[in-house]
Protein backbone atom coordinates (compact mmCIF):
# COMPACT_ATOMS: atom_id res chain seq x y z
CA UNK A 1 0.00 0.00 0.00
CA UNK A 2 2.85 2.45 0.57
CA UNK A 3 3.63 3.01 -3.25
CA UNK A 4 -0.09 3.85 -3.57
CA UNK A 5 0.56 6.82 -1.11
CA UNK A 6 0.67 10.31 -2.26
CA UNK A 7 4.15 11.81 -1.46
CA UNK A 8 3.28 14.69 0.46
CA UNK A 9 4.25 15.47 3.94
CA UNK A 10 1.98 16.79 6.28
CA UNK A 11 1.79 18.35 9.81
CA UNK A 12 -1.26 18.54 11.91
CA UNK A 13 -1.14 21.04 14.94
CA UNK A 14 -3.85 19.66 17.48
CA UNK A 15 -4.96 21.26 20.77
CA UNK A 16 -5.98 18.02 22.32
CA UNK A 17 -4.25 14.01 23.21
CA UNK A 18 -4.50 12.05 19.96
CA UNK A 19 -3.67 9.10 20.57
CA UNK A 20 -4.16 7.77 17.03
CA UNK A 21 -7.91 6.89 16.96
CA UNK A 22 -9.02 9.59 15.67
CA UNK A 23 -10.73 8.71 11.95
CA UNK A 24 -9.21 11.81 9.86
CA UNK A 25 -6.32 11.35 10.56
CA UNK A 26 -6.07 7.59 10.59
CA UNK A 27 -7.53 8.14 7.27
CA UNK A 28 -4.98 10.22 6.15
CA UNK A 29 -2.14 8.27 7.34
CA UNK A 30 -4.07 5.87 4.47
CA UNK A 31 -3.38 8.45 1.40
CA UNK A 32 0.08 10.49 2.26
CA UNK A 33 3.54 9.53 3.35
CA UNK A 34 3.96 11.40 5.77
CA UNK A 35 1.61 12.62 8.61
CA UNK A 36 2.64 13.69 11.87
CA UNK A 37 1.10 15.46 14.79
CA UNK A 38 2.08 17.96 17.23
CA UNK A 39 0.04 18.40 20.24
CA UNK A 40 -0.01 19.90 24.43
CA UNK A 41 2.72 18.61 26.05
CA UNK A 42 1.22 16.36 29.06
CA UNK A 43 4.47 15.05 30.38
CA UNK A 44 5.78 11.35 30.86
CA UNK A 45 4.44 10.97 34.32
CA UNK A 46 0.32 11.79 35.29
CA UNK A 47 0.35 15.30 35.69
CA UNK A 48 -2.43 17.83 38.05
CA UNK A 49 -5.61 18.48 35.74
CA UNK A 50 -4.49 22.65 36.11
CA UNK A 51 -1.00 21.02 34.53
CA UNK A 52 -3.03 19.87 31.39
CA UNK A 53 -5.72 23.05 30.93
CA UNK A 54 -1.96 25.56 31.23
CA UNK A 55 -0.44 23.57 28.51
CA UNK A 56 -3.14 23.32 26.22
CA UNK A 57 -3.63 26.82 26.32
CA UNK A 58 -0.26 27.53 25.66
CA UNK A 59 -0.03 24.97 23.41
CA UNK A 60 -1.79 27.26 20.37
CA UNK A 61 1.45 29.37 21.22
CA UNK A 62 4.40 27.40 21.22
CA UNK A 63 3.21 24.58 18.94
CA UNK A 64 3.10 27.16 15.92
CA UNK A 65 6.23 28.64 16.63
CA UNK A 66 7.42 24.60 16.85
CA UNK A 67 5.99 23.97 13.50
CA UNK A 68 7.22 27.42 11.75
CA UNK A 69 11.11 25.41 12.59
CA UNK A 70 10.00 22.82 10.82
CA UNK A 71 8.27 24.53 8.15
CA UNK A 72 11.07 23.42 5.45
CA UNK A 73 10.70 19.45 6.87
CA UNK A 74 6.89 19.53 5.19
CA UNK A 75 4.57 20.08 2.58
CA UNK A 76 1.73 21.27 4.25
CA UNK A 77 0.85 22.50 7.86
CA UNK A 78 -2.36 22.27 9.18
CA UNK A 79 -3.65 24.97 12.03
CA UNK A 80 -6.29 23.18 14.08
CA UNK A 81 -7.94 26.69 15.30
CA UNK A 82 -7.98 29.97 15.06
CA UNK A 83 -5.29 31.13 17.39
CA UNK A 84 -3.13 28.52 15.89
CA UNK A 85 -3.21 29.75 12.86
CA UNK A 86 -3.01 33.67 13.76
CA UNK A 87 0.31 32.81 15.52
CA UNK A 88 2.10 30.93 12.39
CA UNK A 89 0.39 33.13 9.99
CA UNK A 90 1.96 36.12 11.89
CA UNK A 91 5.30 34.36 11.75
CA UNK A 92 5.09 33.18 7.96
CA UNK A 93 4.74 36.92 7.32
CA UNK A 94 8.41 37.59 9.02
CA UNK A 95 11.33 38.84 6.80
CA UNK A 96 12.97 35.76 5.37
CA UNK A 97 10.01 33.33 6.04
CA UNK A 98 9.11 32.90 1.96
CA UNK A 99 8.70 29.22 1.09
CA UNK A 100 8.83 26.11 3.20
CA UNK A 101 5.05 24.74 4.03
CA UNK A 102 1.40 25.68 2.93
CA UNK A 103 -0.48 26.50 5.76
CA UNK A 104 -4.04 25.72 6.25
CA UNK A 105 -6.21 26.81 8.96
CA UNK A 106 -9.37 24.45 9.67
CA UNK A 107 -12.76 26.04 10.84
CA UNK A 108 -11.89 29.95 10.32
CA UNK A 109 -14.56 31.61 12.81
CA UNK A 110 -15.57 34.68 13.37
CA UNK A 111 -17.95 35.93 16.22
CA UNK A 112 -20.04 38.55 14.47
CA UNK A 113 -21.60 39.66 17.47
CA UNK A 114 -19.02 40.20 20.11
CA UNK A 115 -17.42 43.74 19.56
CA UNK A 116 -15.65 43.80 23.27
CA UNK A 117 -12.10 44.79 23.92
CA UNK A 118 -11.07 41.66 24.18
CA UNK A 119 -12.55 40.50 20.82
CA UNK A 120 -11.22 43.61 18.92
CA UNK A 121 -7.72 42.84 20.49
CA UNK A 122 -7.92 39.41 19.00
CA UNK A 123 -8.94 40.46 15.51
CA UNK A 124 -6.46 43.39 15.99
CA UNK A 125 -3.80 40.27 15.58
CA UNK A 126 -6.08 37.99 13.51
CA UNK A 127 -5.81 40.22 10.64
CA UNK A 128 -2.29 40.96 9.50
CA UNK A 129 -2.08 36.97 10.19
CA UNK A 130 -4.64 36.55 7.07
CA UNK A 131 -2.19 36.67 4.82
CA UNK A 132 0.40 34.23 5.73
CA UNK A 133 -2.58 31.42 6.00
CA UNK A 134 -2.61 29.82 2.35
CA UNK A 135 -6.03 28.40 2.58
CA UNK A 136 -9.34 28.83 4.83
CA UNK A 137 -11.97 26.15 5.84
CA UNK A 138 -15.25 27.06 7.17
CA UNK A 139 -17.86 24.96 8.82
CA UNK A 140 -20.57 26.12 6.71
CA UNK A 141 -21.42 28.05 2.93
CA UNK A 142 -23.08 30.75 4.99
CA UNK A 143 -19.61 31.63 6.54
CA UNK A 144 -17.35 31.34 3.62
CA UNK A 145 -19.87 33.91 1.77
CA UNK A 146 -19.45 35.95 4.99
CA UNK A 147 -15.88 36.06 5.95
CA UNK A 148 -14.56 36.19 2.07
CA UNK A 149 -16.12 39.30 1.81
CA UNK A 150 -15.38 40.82 5.27
CA UNK A 151 -11.86 40.21 5.24
CA UNK A 152 -11.36 40.75 1.20
CA UNK A 153 -10.34 36.53 1.09
CA UNK A 154 -10.57 35.30 -2.12
CA UNK A 155 -13.02 32.74 -2.72
CA UNK A 156 -9.97 30.68 -4.43
CA UNK A 157 -8.69 30.37 -0.74
CA UNK A 158 -11.65 29.22 1.34
CA UNK A 159 -14.07 26.14 0.87
CA UNK A 160 -16.58 24.79 3.29
CA UNK A 161 -15.16 21.65 5.22
CA UNK A 162 -18.12 19.60 7.23
CA UNK A 163 -18.05 18.55 10.90
CA UNK A 164 -18.76 15.48 10.70
CA UNK A 165 -19.30 13.05 13.92
CA UNK A 166 -17.28 10.56 15.03
CA UNK A 167 -18.07 7.19 13.48
CA UNK A 168 -18.25 5.30 16.70
CA UNK A 169 -21.73 7.43 17.32
CA UNK A 170 -23.43 6.23 14.02
CA UNK A 171 -26.12 4.02 14.73
CA UNK A 172 -25.06 3.28 18.08
CA UNK A 173 -28.10 3.19 20.24
CA UNK A 174 -30.06 0.28 21.01
CA UNK A 175 -30.81 0.92 24.50
CA UNK A 176 -34.79 1.76 25.75
CA UNK A 177 -35.86 5.30 25.32
CA UNK A 178 -37.08 7.30 28.38
CA UNK A 179 -38.90 10.50 28.73
CA UNK A 180 -36.54 12.58 29.33
CA UNK A 181 -35.77 15.65 26.96
CA UNK A 182 -31.96 16.19 26.86
CA UNK A 183 -29.96 18.99 25.66
CA UNK A 184 -25.96 19.96 26.30
CA UNK A 185 -22.91 22.09 25.68
CA UNK A 186 -20.82 25.07 27.07
CA UNK A 187 -20.88 27.65 25.16
CA UNK A 188 -23.15 30.00 23.11
CA UNK A 189 -26.28 28.25 24.39
CA UNK A 190 -29.63 29.61 25.68
CA UNK A 191 -30.71 27.08 28.33
CA UNK A 192 -33.09 30.32 30.03
CA UNK A 193 -34.91 30.04 27.08
CA UNK A 194 -35.24 26.56 27.15
CA UNK A 195 -36.07 26.01 30.80
CA UNK A 196 -39.04 28.81 30.53
CA UNK A 197 -40.59 26.64 27.10
CA UNK A 198 -40.62 23.32 29.31
CA UNK A 199 -41.38 24.23 32.70
CA UNK A 200 -45.07 23.65 32.53
CA UNK A 201 -44.59 20.60 29.77
CA UNK A 202 -45.21 16.97 31.28
CA UNK A 203 -41.57 16.01 30.29
CA UNK A 204 -38.52 15.97 32.28
CA UNK A 205 -35.11 18.52 31.05
CA UNK A 206 -31.60 17.23 31.70
CA UNK A 207 -29.24 19.39 31.03
CA UNK A 208 -25.56 18.54 30.92
CA UNK A 209 -23.19 21.56 31.03
CA UNK A 210 -20.34 22.97 33.35
CA UNK A 211 -20.80 26.27 32.32
CA UNK A 212 -24.41 26.91 32.41
CA UNK A 213 -25.47 28.91 36.05
CA UNK A 214 -29.51 28.41 36.51
CA UNK A 215 -30.84 32.03 36.99
CA UNK A 216 -33.22 30.54 39.38
CA UNK A 217 -34.67 27.46 41.89
CA UNK A 218 -35.10 24.52 39.19
CA UNK A 219 -39.34 22.87 39.25
CA UNK A 220 -38.81 19.61 40.00
CA UNK A 221 -38.85 18.18 36.22
CA UNK A 222 -35.64 19.54 35.52
CA UNK A 223 -31.88 18.20 36.62
CA UNK A 224 -29.02 20.26 36.19
CA UNK A 225 -25.35 17.78 35.51
CA UNK A 226 -22.42 19.38 35.83
CA UNK A 227 -19.78 16.84 35.43
CA UNK A 228 -18.44 16.14 32.13
CA UNK A 229 -19.31 13.38 30.09
CA UNK A 230 -17.76 11.80 27.24
CA UNK A 231 -17.31 8.66 25.08
CA UNK A 232 -20.04 6.18 25.73
CA UNK A 233 -21.82 8.24 29.02
CA UNK A 234 -22.54 11.18 26.42
CA UNK A 235 -23.82 8.41 24.07
CA UNK A 236 -25.61 6.63 26.85
CA UNK A 237 -27.36 10.40 27.48
CA UNK A 238 -28.03 11.38 23.84
CA UNK A 239 -29.57 7.59 23.41
CA UNK A 240 -32.05 7.39 26.44
CA UNK A 241 -33.37 10.79 25.33
CA UNK A 242 -36.93 11.29 23.91
CA UNK A 243 -35.48 14.31 22.38
CA UNK A 244 -32.81 16.02 21.91
CA UNK A 245 -32.80 20.34 22.30
CA UNK A 246 -30.21 22.97 21.49
CA UNK A 247 -31.25 26.25 22.15
CA UNK A 248 -28.55 28.71 20.62
CA UNK A 249 -27.79 32.24 21.00
CA UNK A 250 -28.27 34.28 17.60
CA UNK A 251 -28.33 33.36 14.13
CA UNK A 252 -25.09 35.25 13.36
CA UNK A 253 -23.43 32.92 15.82
CA UNK A 254 -22.19 29.80 14.28
CA UNK A 255 -22.12 27.16 16.99
CA UNK A 256 -23.85 23.93 18.09
CA UNK A 257 -22.42 21.98 14.83
CA UNK A 258 -20.94 19.29 16.93
CA UNK A 259 -23.92 18.75 19.46
CA UNK A 260 -26.23 18.37 16.71
CA UNK A 261 -24.28 16.08 14.29
CA UNK A 262 -23.85 13.89 17.35
CA UNK A 263 -27.60 13.94 18.17
CA UNK A 264 -28.18 12.95 14.76
CA UNK A 265 -25.42 10.39 14.38
CA UNK A 266 -26.93 8.39 17.82
CA UNK A 267 -30.54 8.72 15.73
CA UNK A 268 -32.51 10.91 18.35
CA UNK A 269 -35.31 13.52 16.97
CA UNK A 270 -33.79 17.02 17.12
CA UNK A 271 -34.63 20.51 17.70
CA UNK A 272 -31.77 22.95 17.27
CA UNK A 273 -31.95 26.74 16.37
CA UNK A 274 -31.23 27.70 13.54
CA UNK A 275 -27.86 29.82 12.50
CA UNK A 276 -25.27 30.33 10.17
CA UNK A 277 -23.65 26.56 10.68
CA UNK A 278 -26.46 24.71 12.06
CA UNK A 279 -28.29 25.19 8.81
CA UNK A 280 -25.99 23.80 6.72
CA UNK A 281 -26.48 20.44 8.49
CA UNK A 282 -30.04 19.52 8.69
CA UNK A 283 -33.68 20.11 6.44
CA UNK A 284 -36.33 21.70 8.70
CA UNK A 285 -39.07 19.34 8.81
CA UNK A 286 -37.34 16.86 7.74
CA UNK A 287 -34.12 15.83 9.43
CA UNK A 288 -34.53 18.37 12.69
CA UNK A 289 -36.63 21.08 13.64
CA UNK A 290 -35.42 24.18 13.64
CA UNK A 291 -36.43 27.33 16.21
CA UNK A 292 -35.63 30.94 15.79
CA UNK A 293 -33.09 32.20 18.19
CA UNK A 294 -35.20 33.50 21.17
CA UNK A 295 -38.31 32.62 20.30
CA UNK A 296 -39.29 30.67 23.32
CA UNK A 297 -43.07 29.94 21.90
CA UNK A 298 -41.89 28.71 18.72
CA UNK A 299 -39.10 26.42 20.78
CA UNK A 300 -42.14 25.25 23.01
CA UNK A 301 -44.58 24.60 20.04
CA UNK A 302 -41.96 22.33 18.31
CA UNK A 303 -41.27 20.21 21.75
CA UNK A 304 -44.58 19.99 22.03
CA UNK A 305 -44.97 18.75 17.79
CA UNK A 306 -42.42 15.73 19.72
CA UNK A 307 -44.20 14.83 22.33
CA UNK A 308 -47.36 14.99 20.43
CA UNK A 309 -46.27 12.16 17.90
CA UNK A 310 -43.54 9.63 18.77
CA UNK A 311 -43.11 7.63 15.41
CA UNK A 312 -42.76 10.61 13.66
CA UNK A 313 -40.63 11.84 15.87
CA UNK A 314 -38.34 8.61 15.63
CA UNK A 315 -38.81 8.93 11.86
CA UNK A 316 -37.34 12.11 12.02
CA UNK A 317 -34.55 10.85 14.10
CA UNK A 318 -33.70 8.12 12.08
CA UNK A 319 -33.85 10.37 8.72
CA UNK A 320 -30.95 12.61 10.49
CA UNK A 321 -28.79 9.94 11.46
CA UNK A 322 -29.03 8.55 7.57
CA UNK A 323 -28.18 11.84 6.54
CA UNK A 324 -25.05 12.71 9.05
CA UNK A 325 -23.88 8.78 8.47
CA UNK A 326 -22.40 10.08 4.72
CA UNK A 327 -20.41 12.68 6.61
CA UNK A 328 -17.27 11.44 7.53
CA UNK A 329 -16.14 9.83 4.41
CA UNK A 330 -17.07 13.36 3.03
CA UNK A 331 -15.09 14.82 5.32
CA UNK A 332 -12.19 12.70 4.43
CA UNK A 333 -12.27 12.71 0.52
CA UNK A 334 -12.21 16.47 0.75
CA UNK A 335 -9.31 17.13 3.23
CA UNK A 336 -7.67 14.63 1.01
CA UNK A 337 -8.22 16.63 -1.80
CA UNK A 338 -7.28 20.07 -0.53
CA UNK A 339 -4.28 18.83 1.02
CA UNK A 340 -3.40 17.33 -2.61
CA UNK A 341 -4.15 20.59 -4.26
CA UNK A 342 -1.91 22.70 -1.64
CA UNK A 343 1.00 19.91 -2.27
CA UNK A 344 0.98 20.81 -5.55
CA UNK A 345 0.39 17.11 -6.49
CA UNK A 346 -3.43 17.12 -7.03
CA UNK A 347 -6.21 20.03 -8.31
CA UNK A 348 -8.64 21.58 -6.12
Amino acid sequence: MADLKKPVRILLLLNWREQGKWDLYRSLLERFTTVDVVQPYAGKVPRPGWFWRLSRYWSEFYLPLSAYGMRNRYDVIVSWTLRMGTVLGLLRRLPGSSGGAKHLLYDFHVNLERNDPAYRLKMFFTRPALPGIDYFLTTSTREETIYSRLFSIPRSKMGFFPIAPPRYFIGSHSGRVSDYIFTYGNSDRDFDLLVDAVTELPARLVILSQAYSPRRRFPDNITLITKKRIGQDLIDLIAGARMVVLPLVDYRVAAGQTAMLESMAVGRPLIVTANLATLEYGRDGDTVLFHHAGDGAQLRRCIESLLASKEQAEAMGRRGQAAVSRLPDRQVALMARILSYLSGVGEE
